[in-house]
């Protein structure tokens, strides 16, 4: 049950994170749209003059976009990975051992399954949270630096 617990906190930390992702990313559109019209003017009006520290932000914001957009699809996919539904066997057997049939209600086959069940749910659960421990998300300390 600890494992269990731990993978949904993990799980829990991953989904708002991506949230987060989510809304900065909405927040960088609007960014880029207001850029662009800042950029138009400047064409219209020439007062404005391009300077290297522009192209330097210029380029500073479009990597930043670059390493949230590579961070949100890691995110997307370690959730996809670690959320996705059991097989069909598995999710009986869980079925199974949570309304308490007994042994003798089971066909033979089932019944050997349904015995290895609870280590093998414990296995899973570890699997999936190695999975989420391997990750890393480098992109993000670029994206959130000073």
């Amino acid at each position: 049950m600890e494992g269990e617990r731990e993978l949904h906190e993990k799980i829990l930390i991953l989904r708002m994170s991506l949230a987060l992702l989510n809304k900065h990313e909405l927040e960088m559109d609007l960014f880029m749209k207001d850029m662009e019209i800042i950029d138009k003017l400047k064409k219209i009006t020439d007062i404005f003059p391009d300077s290297e520290k522009d192209r330097v932000k210029a380029k500073e914001f479009c990597d930043r976009r670059l390493n949230m957009n590579t961070a949100k699809t890691k995110m997307e996919n370690l959730l996809s990975m670690v959320t996705k539904p059991c097989s069909l066997l598995e999710l009986s057997m869980e079925k199974v051992v949570e309304v308490n049939i007994t042994r003798e209600e089971l066909p033979k086959t089932l019944e050997l399954k349904v015995l290895e069940w609870p280590t093998k749910k414990i296995e899973n659960t570890r699997k999936k949270l190695f999975i989420i421990d391997q990750h890393n998300f480098d992109e993000l300390n670029a994206v959130y630096a000073i």
